[in-house]
């Protein structure tokens, strides 16, 4: 049920970016996620993260593991899988366009 919740947030945050051809991509299966980690954050703000990762040319990719509070950013191709000890996470795609409405997500 978080997940929802966190979902339909950022969807709200994210709704007049994603109609400028921004687009989060839920990634369902974790386990066979491979990227190249390039940060991680934490001091837990899964709103910044997304935000970092949309104004990041290099960022495809946000985890956010909820039980040990951190946000994971990621490029791709990678062959770094996401190694987490946790049923509590959940990590998008991020397609990036070249539209002025992407370049400047303000939060």
């Amino acid at each position: 049920m978080i997940f929802f919740v966190h979902a339909a947030v950022l969807l709200a945050l994210f709704g007049a970016t994603t109609q400028d051809k921004c687009s989060m991509i839920r990634i369902h299966d974790l386990n066979g996620f491979t990227g190249k980690e390039i940060e991680h954050v934490d001091d837990y703000n899964e709103y910044t993260c997304a935000k970092l990762c949309y104004v990041d040319d290099a960022c495809d990719a946000i985890i956010f593991d909820f039980e040990e509070e951190m946000c994971y950013m990621y490029t791709l191709p990678g062959n770094e899988p996401f190694l987490a000890n946790t049923t509590r996470a959940v990590g998008y795609k991020i397609v990036h366009r070249s539209t002025p409405g992407c370049r400047t997500v303000i939060l």
